[in-house]
């Protein structure tokens, strides 16, 4: 998503070194995207801001839309490995008009050890496949046999 972002005249809040690092490196345009990045501890491996200041920072903004990160999916919603990343998601959904999940279908196959959110909370899923379900676990979704 960063190269579709980086020449908009948009305001991007995220935890994220490598996010914030790969949209500044696209910007070829003085008007293009403002990275704002938040405090906190860097997650190993991942480079994530995250723990108590990124909370803090978080809760001081208020965004449209919110892209949380998820590390599994399921027919509760979604679930991620660690719990200090797990609170800086909520806090970016909770401070969001609206949540979109971007993931692929690889997810379906996991389920992490932390809830990240429930579906109720999200607005949009964008995957490039969705298990065959029963219909009507997934509020909001179709199941493949539907399209």
């Amino acid at each position: 998503m960063a190269p579709n972002l980086a020449n908009r005249p948009v305001r991007i809040l995220t935890n994220s070194i490598l996010i914030a690092h790969r949209i500044t490196a696209l910007r070829s345009q003085s008007q293009g995207a403002v990275v704002y990045l938040t405090g906190g501890y860097v997650y190993p491996g991942s480079g994530l801001l995250v723990g108590p200041e990124a909370v803090a920072s978080l809760k001081k903004y208020r965004a449209r839309w919110a892209f949380p990160s998820v590390g599994g999916l399921d027919s509760e919603g979604g679930t991620n490995t660690n719990q200090l990343v797990v609170e800086s998601e909520m806090t970016m959904i909770q401070h969001s008009e609206s949540a979109v999940v971007l993931a692929d279908s690889s997810k379906w196959k996991r389920r992490e050890m932390v809830r990240a959110f429930h579906w109720s909370q999200i607005a949009h899923l964008v995957t490039d496949s969705i298990p065959r379900v029963r219909r009507g676990v997934i509020p909001g979704l179709l199941t493949t046999g539907d399209r």
